[in-house]
């Protein structure tokens, strides 16, 4: 006899990580393998000019922005990536590693750039030293409209990254609408198997139905809430 109490497929009964799953990442060039491609920095976008820094990666393979005079606006100062599409209402999810030189505050954001509206995001606080194990950010946003041509953007400018500081960032990742829908059940622990302690009887399991026409047993949902199956005679095949 076989017994049966509670069935679960959940995310936490795996070692879960972001990075391990096969996500459909928006981000090109996320790690910066290939320099600053895809990306667009500027430290002088305010309506006056002002402001400006430098960027580089460094030898851990980080992008990092430093700033040398301040700009007027807090879009004056971005690294950024062009181009992105999203579809409206729907969950998605913005992951990367930030360090900096000082504790900081600053918008992480995907922004339509044809009425300049936060489409989603959040403001993010860093704590992790330039020389100290990355802070891992993860997002879990719901976009507001869809967009053609969004920027997905790191805004430093009036002061958020201060003069003769460095925030540096690593592995960007912004997920597809799908992939996030089922990584947003699996961070939750959400059970993916309907009915797995038999509550509600057997359905919607599909008992021993001895396929091979050789087998014979019984199925039940006993006293104690179990779900119990009992060979009466074994099939050919380990799936009879």
């Amino acid at each position: 006899m076989s017994i049966f109490k509670k069935i679960l497929l959940t995310g936490s009964l795996v070692s879960l990580s972001l990075h391990s799953l096969a996500l459909t990442n928006l981000i090109k060039n996320p790690n910066f393998d290939s320099g600053d491609n895809s990306w667009v920095i500027g430290f002088n976008w305010s309506d006056d000019g002002s402001g400006s820094g430098s960027a580089k990666v460094d030898e851990q393979g980080r992008m990092c922005l430093s700033v040398s005079s301040i700009s007027s606006d807090e879009w004056g100062v971005q690294l950024k990536q062009e181009g992105i599409n999203l579809v409206k209402n729907t969950p998605y999810i913005i992951e990367f590693d930030v360090w900096s030189s000082k504790k900081l505050r600053f918008p992480a954001q995907v922004m339509d750039t044809v009425n300049y509206s936060t489409v989603l995001g959040d403001r993010i606080k860093v704590k992790a030293r330039l020389n100290q194990s990355a802070q891992h950010v993860v997002i879990k946003s719901r976009s507001n409209k869809a967009t053609t041509n969004a920027d997905f953007r790191m805004v430093l400018g009036a002061g958020i990254l201060p003069v003769d500081e460095s925030i540096c960032f690593d592995n960007f990742v912004l997920s597809a609408p799908d992939d996030s829908i089922v990584l947003e059940k699996l961070v939750q622990g959400a059970n993916m198997i309907q009915n797995g302690d038999f509550d509600g009887g057997a359905l919607p399991w599909e008992t021993p139905a001895w396929w091979d026409n050789d087998g014979a047993g019984t199925a039940l949902v006993d006293a104690a809430g179990r779900f119990c199956t009992t060979t009466d005679k074994a099939g050919q095949f380990d799936w009879s």
